[in-house]
C-alpha cells in the first residue's frame, strides 16, 4: 500500500485539493492507520498555532520605527543632499551622462589608436636599426644596392614580420 505524502496531507487539511483528490485522501485514511497518525499531528500543531495567543504590537511602535528611519546617518548626508539638489535637473544630468560616455568611448578609442600607431613605429625602427647593424657587420650579405632589384634580396626578418617563426624554431 502506498502511504499518501505529508505534503498532501497539509493541503487536504487546509481545503486545497480538488474534489477528486479530496475523496481519494479521505479513503486512503479510513484504511491506513500511518497516514491517520500524520494528519492527526498535523491537525494538532495547526491548533496549537490557531490558540496561541496573538500579540499585538506596541501602539508606539510606528513611531519609533519612523523616528529611525527619519535619522539621517552622517556618513551618507551629504551624498543624499548632494543626490537631493540635482534632483531637479535629471534630465539633463541624463543627457550630460551620455555625452559623457560618448566622449569617453571616442577618447579610448582614439588612444587606443595612437598607442597602436606607436607601437608599430617602435617596432619597425627597432627592425630597421637591427637590419642597419647586420648590414654593417656584413655590408654585402645586406646591401640592397649590390643587385638590380630589391626582390633578389632576403629579408632576415621577413618571418617574423608575418608571424611565422624562424628557420631556429625561436
Amino acid at each position: 500500500m502506498q502511504h499518501i505524502e505529508e505534503e498532501q496531507i497539509s493541503a487536504f487539511i487546509d481545503s486545497q485539493l480538488s474534489d477528486e483528490e479530496m475523496l481519494a485522501v479521505k479513503s486512503h485514511l479510513r484504511i491506513c492507520s500511518g497516514c491517520r497518525t500524520v494528519l492527526e499531528e498535523m491537525n494538532a500543531v495547526t491548533r496549537l498555532f490557531q490558540e496561541s495567543e496573538r500579540v499585538a504590537p506596541s501602539p508606539f511602535l510606528w513611531n519609533r520605527i519612523s523616528a529611525d528611519l527619519n535619522k539621517k546617518d552622517p556618513a551618507r548626508g551629504w551624498v543624499a543632499a548632494i543626490l537631493e539638489s540635482l534632483h531637479p535637473y535629471r534630465r539633463g544630468l541624463s543627457a550630460a551622462a551620455a555625452a559623457l560616455t560618448l566622449i569617453l568611448s571616442v577618447g579610448i578609442t582614439y588612444l587606443y589608436q595612437s598607442s597602436r600607431q606607436v607601437a608599430e613605429r617602435a617596432a619597425l625602427a627597432a627592425i630597421d636599426q637591427t637590419y642597419k647593424s647586420l648590414a654593417a657587420q656584413d655590408p654585402d650579405a645586406y646591401n640592397p644596392f649590390t643587385s638590380g632589384s630589391l626582390e633578389d634580396h632576403e629579408n632576415p626578418f621577413s618571418s617574423f614580420l608575418s608571424g611565422g617563426r624562424t628557420a631556429q624554431g625561436n
